[in-house]
């Protein structure tokens, strides 16, 4: 670390940690730098002016020694400038004080009142600058002393967003959550770009590569260095309509700090205020999580969709996210829904019906673009739709990780030369509004010869009901080569009969008939690729039965198709 000495005004690197201030300010068009320090009339420079200031300030103080950013390293040398950037933080925190220059602050303005206009509250490096360093005081543009963040906490506070215990150093930073850090820095500008994130580095506590022409990339690799090194859900707490996104789907990961600026209240999620926290890691496929998804199923109060909890699990609602589910396993994030948390929830109905699994969240706004189709019909693996029927509610499906609830299909994807197998356990019932005798039925379907078969679930050998209850346990208990072995022990029958009859001497009999069919055809609610659906019928005749002893005989009608 490079300090200049007080006594000399030259720059040197001291053994061992000697003490030293460090000044915070914003930066001009004409500041000194460390070529200009090798000049022996550095002193008459007009430029110099800060560093004499700030010398003062330090020999006031009897501290020898003071850093300064614009001089006191070598931007020449990028392996320098990387290992400044990555200790700053740092080197702030173990300064013995931070003298904040505030150059637009006029000497006769109160401090209170002041503050608030200066440049220095807006720029992005000066906010690990405010938090890092034990003492910070404020100085005029006359380098008059107005008061330190302690003194004045309550205006630093209002201005700045930040908590008072975190301006006084009582709480600790790690257990901050990363939405509420981001909020600090939400309002605040750096002349590069990348520098917003660069900025950020010591307040989350990880270190990266300086990489000046990634422009928004560096961002997204801060984003991604948080995750590696904690499990706080909240770095996902992001509102996509701030940055006045219009298109229907955007990445899990925020595209700048300013789309967290109504996240300060999100305090402290750490592990031990959480039942559960799930492990996550960012991979080529996106933000891979394994956890539980709620699904809100009332149309008529609040948003309706996947919905992934940011904040205390298993009692939704809570902060959170909607999803929408796009192949096997793989979710994108809906940028139309706002946080849930944001929104007057109390009455939307929630339900657990995505259990414990792990998924796949499209991790950028450009791997959101590319999945504007369904995946499966664009690889060339169409999904299987089940559409709406009025006589038919759909109970189970598996596997669990291909089945979408809300679009009632199966995401094939990547078959092999088996095709995928689906199974579906559903009730048909005799009247189209879910009353009276049903039976319960199960459909398997297999894409390779676009067959389908149907069976009385409770009558059926195989018991597929243990299926089920193997996967409420673990999804993934079956492979698609198991499904192959079960379709083909399923009876080869597309059409199934049950009869329900009445009371009494003259009684009526019901018979019910279901026939599927799985076709191939282009539905635009889905995809605007083919897709297969499975279509069902349901139909129904009545027979009614009169006692021997009077006329005798039955009377029939013919099959009524049941739309």
């Amino acid at each position: 670390m490079r300090l200049i000495n007080v006594a000399t005004g030259k720059l040197e690197e001291p053994a061992g940690s000697p003490e030293y201030a460090i000044l915070s300010h914003t930066w001009g068009c004409d500041e000194l730098t460390f070529e200009d320090m090798a000049d022996d009339q550095v002193r008459t420079l007009s430029k110099y002016s800060k560093i004499r200031g700030a010398i003062e300030q330090a020999r006031r103080r009897d501290i020898r020694y003071v850093w300064i950013d614009t001089c006191c390293i070598d931007k020449r040398s990028s392996a320098e400038l990387s290992e400044a950037i990555n200790s700053m933080f740092q080197w702030y925190k173990n300064a013995a004080v931070c003298f904040a220059y505030l150059e637009d602050l006029s000497p006769d303005t109160s401090p209170e009142v002041g503050l608030e206009r200066c440049r220095w509250f807006t720029r992005g490096w000066t906010l690990q600058e405010l938090i890092a360093p034990k003492e910070v005081r404020f100085l005029d543009q006359n380098w008059n002393d107005k008061g330190t963040k302690d003194s004045l906490q309550d205006a630093v506070s209002r201005i700045t967003g930040i908590r008072k215990d975190i301006l006084l150093g009582t709480a600790t930073l790690g257990n901050i959550s990363a939405a509420e850090k981001m909020s600090w820095a939400a309002y605040r500008k750096t002349t590069r770009q990348e520098d917003i994130a660069y900025s950020l580095l010591g307040i989350f506590e990880v270190n990266m590569a300086l990489i000046y022409g990634e422009g928004p990339k560096a961002f997204t690799r801060l984003q991604e260095e948080i995750i590696k090194h904690t499990n706080d859900l909240s770095i996902f707490a992001w509102d996509p309509s701030v940055n006045g996104n219009t298109g229907p789907y955007c990445g899990v990961l925020a595209e700048s700090p300013a789309v967290f600026r109504n996240q300060g209240h999100l305090q402290e999620l750490s592990t031990t205020s959480r039942p559960f926290v799930p492990e996550f890691s960012i991979t080529n496929r996106g933000l891979r999580i394994t956890t539980e998804l709620w699904v809100s199923t009332n149309v008529n109060v609040g948003p309706r969709g996947y919905f992934l909890c940011l904040s205390n699990f298993h009692t939704p609602p809570g902060i959170g996210i909607y999803l929408k589910k796009v192949g096997q396993s793989y979710f994108i994030r809906l940028s139309h829904m706002p946080l849930l948390g944001h929104l007057d929830n109390g009455n939307i109905h929630w339900e657990e019906s995505v259990r414990l699994q792990t998924i796949y969240i499209a991790n950028s706004h450009t791997s959101a673009a590319d999945t504007t189709s369904l995946d499966g019909a664009v690889a060339g693996y169409p999904p299987l739709h089940f559409p709406i029927h009025r006589y038919l509610r759909i109970e189970d499906a598996y596997p669990r990780t291909s089945w979408d609830v809300f679009n009632r299909l199966f995401h094939t994807g990547v078959s092999g030369v088996s095709g995928f197998v689906g199974v579906i356990c559903c009730h048909i019932f005799g009247d189209s509004e879910w009353r009276g005798p049903h039976q319960r039925v199960g459909i398997v379907v297999r894409t390779i010869d676009m067959e389908c078969r149907v069976f009385k679930w409770d009558s059926n050998p195989q018991e597929p009901s243990i299926l089920f209850g193997k996967a409420q346990k673990a999804p993934n208990v079956m492979s698609q080569a198991e499904l192959v072995r079960f379709y083909s022990d399923i009876p080869p029958a597309k059409s199934i009969y049950w009869e329900t009859r009445s009371a009494g001497s003259m009684g009526r009999r019901c018979e019910y008939r279901v026939c599927v069919e799985l076709r191939s055809e282009v539905d635009v609610a889905i995809s605007t690729a083919p897709v297969y659906s499975v279509r069902i019928e349901v139909f129904s005749r009545e027979y009614v039965t009169r006692s021997l002893w009077r006329r005798g005989g039955v009377e029939a009608a013919s099959w009524v198709h049941l739309h």
